[in-house]
């Protein structure tokens, strides 16, 4: 387009020379923010075309996905709701577990033997030392899937309980699935206890049928608690004053056990220990005073003999919490603290309880701190139970644990006239997942109700609708940019299926958003098979709303999106100064052209 047509004004005659070039100047910017605000638009277009046609494809409907909600009456008792409607496929998950999270499971060759119906075989799995609950559970599966089993082995991570597979856990997760769904999986432990260890289970199966509009009866004869221990509480920063020696209890559950060993030596001692360990072979005999030293580090002389070297002496106490009689009692909790957590495998979580306690002295009031370490099982299996033996010079005794046990105990309920007992308040059924979480003990009856709820297919259809009404603004905004036929195409399947639309709730205001009536799709819902048929034309028909939308999308996406604007390219690649003067020239030949006439 040359400058003469481009920059051509009607009534020239009647304009001035300034005016002229004011108006070809505002002619020449007004192509110039049309070629910006096409580049501007193509980009983000794209993105929110491709968003909603990922939204599109995810969109299913099946009638599984109109969801039984389980309505309690009285919700001061326990909570029930239905997280899934799928049955889960898988039949034995571990434990949750960090990735970095170090195992301290003992260096060696484990060995199980698996069952899958009516196939068996015994596999080997090789740990190493100080190997991470990640790098354990992937060589698990690896062994499982190198097998002859039908089985297939995977490490899910979690965000969130219930998030991917069916379970509270997060982190980390090794889940087994039978090739045949309708195989049971087992295994036994021939050698070691990894699989113990990393907390493999079956999901506990909770059979309950789900009726419409059903009220069922629940008692709830006892809420489920862990085996719990707390010691005596103690000023934070008062010095334990102990006898130099050796202090001990064990713990032990269905899946660990551990000896807590403290050791309470003398400061100058243990230095002098490091000095006389640092050669190898040097003899404990061969020192003077060796016996004071061996005292001083709560040992038995009589342990010794002409062979013992000081670097095995420093190993003897190596398993040990070591501590001085000036170590205050937050110390010593912080230590036994970490030693639980290790020896049991993250098995027992350990907290420090805090309290505030007065003091009277010479009629004045003091407010103190005290401390306490408590602890407990997690991730308790059915009948799991936490137990600790009294080792070596009373240590529960002085911590105050003897007798100050709160007895575990596991749920139990009665549903329909059927008796159930779990290791957790928090119960699943196998088809269904029922979440049921009681808050309270009670044995008198709750009636809850089954309902069906709209949220899961709301959910949904919301997200299209929210993808499609994204896109409205850029092509409404600039209209003029866009051929007429682009925007039609996001009209039309609307306009074919509106009556339908209409009737499950979906509309279209002035500027064509989208929007859902949730009253009216509820009451489509309510007409069970037929609400789902109604549903299903409207939408995803030969051709439905979302059946026309996406294959339109498809259309577009395979071209550039500069293919569907309505003006054709405009290339000005002069500055304003040079335009100018080429104006200044061209409307100059006009004037005089019109003079000469």
């Amino acid at each position: 387009m040359g400058f003469k047509s481009f920059f051509s004004f009607s009534n020239v005659s009647n304009k001035s020379f300034k005016e002229l070039v004011s108006l070809s100047l505002q002619n020449w910017h007004f192509h110039k923010d049309i070629e910006a605000t096409k580049i501007s638009l193509a980009k983000p277009v794209k993105i929110k075309l491709q968003k909603l046609q990922h939204a599109l494809t995810k969109f299913k409907l099946e009638k599984k996905q109109f969801p039984v909600l389980l309505h309690q009456t009285n919700s001061k008792y326990f909570k029930t709701t239905l997280l899934n409607t799928s049955i889960p496929r898988e039949k034995l998950i571990s434990r949750g577990f960090k990735k970095d999270s170090i195992s301290f499971i003992p260096t060696g060759t484990y060995t199980v033997t698996i069952n899958v119906g009516k196939f068996k075989e015994t596999l080997d799995v090789k740990i190493n030392h100080n190997e991470s609950y990640f790098s354990i559970l992937n060589k698990i599966a690896k062994t499982i899937n190198s097998s002859d089993l039908p089985l297939y082995a995977d490490v899910v991570y979690q965000k969130n309980g219930y998030e991917k597979i069916p379970t509270f856990e997060k982190g980390y997760i090794l889940t087994l699935t039978p090739t045949n769904l309708e195989d049971d999986v087992d295994f036994t432990e021939t050698q070691g206890f990894l699989l113990k260890k990393i907390g493999l289970s079956k999901i506990e199966p909770f059979e309950f049928s789900l009726k419409e509009n059903e009220f069922s009866n629940l008692y709830i004869f006892q809420k489920f608690s862990p085996t719990s221990f707390t010691t005596s509480f103690f000023f934070p920063q008062e010095p334990i004053n102990w006898d130099i020696g050796g202090y001990s209890f064990s713990f032990s559950s269905e899946v660990n056990s551990g000896d807590i060993k403290i050791q309470v030596v003398d400061e100058s001692a243990r230095r002098q220990l490091e000095l006389l360990a640092a050669d190898s072979q040097a003899l404990v005999k061969d020192t003077s005073n060796w016996q004071d030293t061996i005292n001083n580090l709560g040992l038995d002389t009589s342990e010794i003999d002409n062979d013992t070297t000081w670097n095995e002496v420093r190993g003897w106490l190596k398993d040990s919490i070591q501590v001085y009689s000036d170590t205050t009692y937050l110390e010593l909790f912080l230590k036994i603290r970490d030693k639980l957590i290790e020896l049991s495998q993250g098995e027992i979580l350990p907290e420090i309880l805090e309290q505030k306690n007065t003091i009277y002295l010479k009629n004045k009031e003091y407010k103190r701190e005290e401390i306490a370490l408590s602890f407990a099982l997690s991730n308790l299996k059915l009948g799991e139970r936490l137990v600790l033996t009294e080792g070596d010079n009373n240590l529960l005794d002085k911590l105050g644990l003897r007798g100050t046990a709160k007895p575990g105990k596991d749920s139990f309920i009665k549903l329909n006239g059927k008796e159930y007992t779990f290791s957790s308040s928090r119960i699943s059924q196998q088809k269904g997942n029922i979440l049921l979480e009681i808050k309270e003990e009670n044995p008198h009856v709750q009636l809850y109700e089954v309902k069906k709820t709209t949220d899961e297919i709301i959910y949904r259809i919301e997200r299209v609708i929210q993808a499609y009404n994204n896109i409205i603004p850029d092509i409404l905004k600039n209209s003029w940019i866009w051929k007429s036929d682009f925007i039609k195409g996001f009209k039309k399947p609307f306009e074919d299926n509106q009556k339908a639309l209409n009737l499950i709730g979906m509309d279209q205001d002035l500027d064509y958003f989208l929007r859902l009536n949730y009253d009216r799709l509820d009451a489509t819902l309510s007409l069970a098979d037929n609400g789902y048929t109604v549903i299903f034309n409207a939408l995803l028909g030969d051709r439905g709303f979302f059946t026309q939308l996406k294959g339109y999308l498809e259309d577009i996406l395979q071209n550039p999106i500069s293919a569907y604007f309505s003006l054709k390219e405009q290339k000005v690649p002069l500055g304003t100064k040079e335009v100018e003067n080429i104006l200044s020239n061209q409307i100059t030949g006009i004037l005089l052209n019109k003079i000469v006439r």
